[in-house]
């Protein structure tokens, strides 16, 4: 993998209240690593132990180790037919973009489930090529499932994180369906679909249009599901019944914290708000971004969320004092894509490059 290294700068934040619970320190990055790729990087995701690390692009996702050198591992290639079949390692080359991807461990065997814009899910396994062995050039993964039944692009993929959660896949369409996946079997468990009439205590019309979806989360027991759309609706997947929706406004991403214990969510307004699961309807506003907020993260421990959006930054916001603490400036366009281990950031800006940080919050 060719690589670039570039300069960045960590800023404080403009101080909004102080607290003296906020850390007096910066975040630390270490190292940049700008990786190339040959079309836009659309979205970019980490493995739960923060050892492998994956990027969608224009007809397949890649996969990285997050060693001391960035090495492809593998690649996931996107055929543009559905009939592909499992244990298939090559497809014909595909313009449709995966939209989103996710790690999951699952009996042992490490994982990647993705979504893309043919309306697709596709489960691949990464034992294929062996993804610890140094010398063996990249190869395509193993496709073990291909989960057919949305009608709209793929556009956000998601599981359960605990151990003892079950084996099942969330994914969000513009279809304005969420659909609840068995991970076995690769067919559907349920079908959710949130009502833009039942904003504001309002009954439920099913002739309303579909609220076309761009984020979903999944608590890390695998009980609720949060979709983003026009609005965020929360479900209990195993009604499945819908609980709570919030004020209509148009969001662009949502997240569970680790613990589950907190949603954030980013909106096009700009705007990034925590919420405690226990309480839903009362957010609290962190600094919002100048412009539209597309994207965030938790970090693993959960005292750090990080957004980003058109303003080219991104936000660290420091949960225990609920104060922004920080910002990352340098890159070139929007930030569409974060994801966060205990020591890597990965960004992506809307560019044919993913940028790799080597990050040590206080």
């Amino acid at each position: 993998v060719n690589v670039r290294y570039m300069a960045w700068v960590v800023e404080a934040a403009p101080a909004a209240a102080p607290s003296a619970a906020a850390p007096t320190s910066l975040p630390l990055l270490q190292c940049t690593v700008v990786v190339p790729h040959t079309a836009v990087v659309s979205c970019v995701t980490m493995s739960r132990d923060g050892r492998l690390w994956c990027s969608g692009t224009e007809g397949c996702g890649r996969v990285f180790a997050t060693s001391t050198t960035v090495r492809e591992a593998c690649w996931l290639p996107h055929g543009g037919s559905a009939s592909v079949h499992p244990g298939e390692s090559t497809m014909p080359a595909s313009t449709h973009y995966v939209r989103d991807a996710c790690f999951i461990e699952h009996h042992g065997k490490q994982l990647v489930v993705t979504g893309s814009e043919d309306g697709h899910v596709r489960c691949f396994d990464l034992a294929a090529p062996d993804t610890q062995r140094t010398q063996r050039t990249a190869g395509p993964a193993l496709l073990r499932h291909t989960f057919s039944g949305h009608g709209g692009d793929v556009v956000s993929v998601t599981s359960a994180t605990t151990p003892c959660s079950p084996a099942t896949v969330l994914t969000g369409s513009s279809d304005g369906t969420a659909r609840l996946w068995d991970l076995e079997t690769g067919k559907a468990i349920t079908t959710l679909r949130p009502n833009r009439t039942l904003h504001n205590g309002g009954s439920r019309d099913e002739m309303a249009p579909p609220v076309e979806l761009v984020s979903v989360a999944l608590s890390p027991d695998g009980v609720v599901a949060a979709l983003a759309g026009e609005g965020l609706f929360f479900f209990d997947v195993r009604t499945p019944a819908d609980f709570f929706s919030s004020h209509p406004q148009q969001e662009s991403a949502v997240r569970f914290s680790p613990c589950g214990t907190q949603v954030a969510s980013t909106s096009l307004d700009g705007s990034v708000l925590l919420r405690q699961t226990r309480d839903l309807a009362d957010p609290a506003a962190l600094t919002p971004h100048r412009g539209m907020a597309f994207c965030t993260a938790f970090s693993p421990c959960g005292n750090w969320m990080l957004s980003g959006g058109t303003d080219k930054v991104v936000q660290f916001h420091h949960l225990p004092s609920l104060t922004t603490t920080a910002t990352l400036q340098g890159h070139a366009r929007p930030v569409v894509s974060l994801a966060l281990s205990k020591d890597v950031l990965l960004t992506s800006a809307g560019t044919s490059d993913a940028c790799v940080f080597r990050c040590d919050l206080p």
